[in-house]
């Protein structure tokens, strides 16, 4: 165990992921939320959060086109990652910020109507 193994190894590779999910998901999360900030502040004339959410949809988008074409291996792996997590962080802030305010929902209500169809599967 070294620390290139520790801390670059994740990001290079990829194949602790099957050991270790928060090597994969915390520095993908936090890099996510970097790329939030920093395209929050490119889009600060846009009041939709639809918009943001149809931007994030279409870098998740070009995100798996760069993994089907092959480019997931060293400096690749982590920017499809992140790319793959955006929509994800997207549709959450959606939700949070126009669906819960719109209907007054609340967590437990969002909780039991995303396990409602894993019932019925």
């Amino acid at each position: 165990m070294s620390l290139w193994n520790l801390f670059v190894e994740p990001f290079i590779t990829g194949h602790q992921f099957e050991y270790n999910l928060a090597a994969w998901f915390v520095p993908a999360l936090f890099l996510v939320e970097m790329a939030n900030v920093l395209l929050r502040r490119l889009l600060k004339r846009v009041d939709s959060e639809y918009a943001v959410f149809f931007l994030y949809l279409s870098i998740g988008v070009w995100g798996i086109l760069l993994a089907f074409s092959g480019r997931y291996q060293g400096g690749w792996l982590t920017l499809v990652r992140m790319m793959f997590l955006l929509p994800c962080y997207g549709a959450g802030t959606c939700i949070r910020k126009n669906w819960r305010q719109e209907t007054g929902q609340t967590m437990g209500c969002t909780l039991a109507l995303s396990w409602l169809p894993g019932c019925f599967w």
